[in-house]
């Protein structure tokens, strides 16, 4: 999988620590993220009680703006 982050809130904390739409995460905790299932992913984040780093790079050419319709 590779992950773009979209829909960036504000009050987030996500957003306080430096992320915007269209980032696109390399790694979380050393791991590469390609390499990470989306199962995963979603038991990384919603079980932490501890901060996470993260590697992240803006990739414009691979942020795709989704609409509903």
């Amino acid at each position: 999988y590779v992950y773009i982050f979209k829909d960036i809130q504000p009050e987030s904390s996500w957003y306080r620590a430096g992320l915007r739409d269209g980032d696109r995460l390399l790694t979380i905790d050393q791991r590469n993220a390609i390499l990470i299932t989306d199962e995963e992913m979603r038991s990384l984040m919603d079980e932490r009680t501890t901060a996470v780093t993260c590697e992240v790079i803006w990739h414009p050419e691979l942020f795709l703006e989704l609409s509903h319709g």
